[in-house]
């Protein structure tokens, strides 16, 4: 039969966004070369055959690296990593189609399988081949008669099948835990557990606790109806490794990072990302901040984004150890350095809330004086990784953005008491410059004053930020402790 092209674009996206490029693929019955056409770009695919007519017609030796023009029932053929059976099965008879999958099976990584329901079909064009040998199929029908398998995308007319041992997630959310209790978890999960219009069986939950004996029980976790899965840190090395471990226990296509203490939004925040046409490499939604009532979808913050799985992996964009300060604002950075596609998104994804027992909040003064070497070790360990992968121009920006917001930032009415604290920073700063000297002396005063005057339309807002000296002053000071 023709195939339909019902959930084409939607498995096209999803075989894209899971297996990596350059991935083996054999198109059995190949047809016109649907799947070729729009698969060759990113994975090496073959063809089998039956039918010489469709080989010539459609020209599949121009379209697939190899065509075969074979039975698949007699065909013998190398492993793939993955194969597809569209539009095939319904032409054989049960026990031939059981005997060919068994075959399938041990051959490929994945199989997917594509079948029409309820469709009696002829000799089409006096092909025999052509011949529904199932009329009869329906999902039902389909899961009894071949096991292993689950459906991925289907309706009343149409059913697309994969292998029931590929777990299959479209989101991972990855939520790091702590402190925070069961009544203070709940928001969260009950925040996911009542999104509208999306299948929540393709969505994850990967709660990381970080090295505290505050644990949610498993009858708490197991009372949503949600795939929640546990991990726990021996030690507490701060929020990015939870989400880093998150990263690698998570098999969505996408991950999403939530704190414990805040939530999704509304009830339909994760319908867009939800939807196949979405594959970009980034996807930036807004989240709403309690404290300040703004939507925002700064790179600074990590709230409302969306970033595929594969892209950070492929790339090893990661949260650094030792870094427990501006971890979220160092990951957006290296997000950015590498090639990727970045899609914004008016939706408003998650919801910030205050939490008044959060150590920056209880010692806010202190954890903000403190904090500072944290800030600017990870910006070190940042510029180290962009200046050795040869990524000049955003490792300079970075050095530049590090130096002149502390310019700022240690003019601040908290430091006015802390001396002591503010010739550390200027000291670290000053090895960062010595470090980096070749390429700090390659940014121009007009590079310099833009990014001064973007930091000071920024901080300028809060009225503790005092203008008490010049850039010159204190470049110049820094410039005395590399002597």
């Amino acid at each position: 039969m023709s195939s339909y092209n019902l959930y084409k674009t939607e498995c096209f996206n999803w075989l894209e966004l899971n297996y990596n490029k350059g991935s083996t693929v054999l198109d059995i019955g190949a047809g016109s070369g649907k799947w070729g056409i729009a698969l060759k770009e990113n994975f090496i695919i073959d063809a089998v055959e039956v039918w010489q007519e469709n080989i010539d017609k459609f020209k599949l030796n121009e379209i697939y690296r190899k065509v075969y023009k074979s039975d698949i029932l007699d065909f013998d053929f190398d492993f793939y990593d993955i194969i597809i059976l569209g539009d095939i099965l319904e032409h054989l008879e049960v026990e031939q189609a059981q005997n060919l999958i068994n075959k399938l099976y041990k051959k490929c990584n994945q199989l997917l399988i594509v079948v029409p329901y309820n469709y009696e079909q002829d000799d089409l064009g006096g092909n025999p081949y052509e011949i529904h040998k199932q009329p009869d199929l329906t999902e039902k029908l389909f899961m009894e008669r071949y096991k292993g398998f689950k459906l991925l995308f289907g309706n009343e007319i149409y059913g697309y099948f994969i292998k029931n041992n590929t777990n299959y997630k479209r989101l991972s959310i990855i939520i790091p835990q702590f402190n925070e209790t069961e009544e203070e978890l709940d928001l969260a999960l009950t925040s996911i557990k009542n999104q509208q219009g999306i299948n929540k069986d393709l969505i994850e939950v990967i709660i990381v606790n970080g090295g505290s004996d505050t644990l949610p029980s498993k009858d708490f976790l197991n009372s949503y109806g949600l795939d929640i899965k546990f991990y726990k840190l021996e030690v507490d090395e701060g929020v990015g490794q939870s989400r880093q471990l998150g990263i690698e226990k998570a098999i969505g296509d996408y991950i999403l990072f939530l704190d414990a203490d805040d939530c999704l939004y509304a009830c339909n925040s994760l319908r867009r990302i939800m939807d196949y046409k979405i594959k970009d490499d980034r996807v930036y939604g807004k989240f709403y901040g309690q404290t300040s009532n703004l939507k925002s979808d700064e790179d600074t913050w990590i709230h409302g984004k969306f970033y595929k799985r594969k892209y950070l992996l492929e790339n090893n964009i990661c949260f650094f150890k030792g870094i427990r300060v501006n971890e979220d604002g160092v990951f957006n950075i290296l997000c950015s350095s590498y090639p990727n596609s970045l899609l914004k998104i008016e939706d408003t994804v998650t919801y910030w809330r205050a939490n008044p027992k959060s150590t920056t909040r209880k010692h806010y003064k202190d954890f903000t004086i403190t904090q500072m070497e944290d800030f600017i070790k990870a910006k070190d360990i940042l510029c180290d990784r962009l200046f050795n992968e040869k990524k000049y121009e955003i490792g300079k920006l970075t050095l530049l953005h590090t130096i002149t917001y502390l310019y700022y930032y240690l003019m601040h009415d908290i430091f006015i008491d802390k001396k002591d604290f503010q010739v550390k920073y200027e000291k670290m700063l000053a090895k960062m410059i010595k470090r980096y000297y070749s390429y700090w002396r390659q940014l121009k005063d007009g590079d310099i004053n833009q990014m001064l005057g973007e930091i000071y339309r920024k901080l300028s807002l809060e009225p503790n930020y005092r203008i008490i000296e010049t850039w010159d002053d204190f470049i110049g000071r820094i410039y005395s402790y590399t002597i």
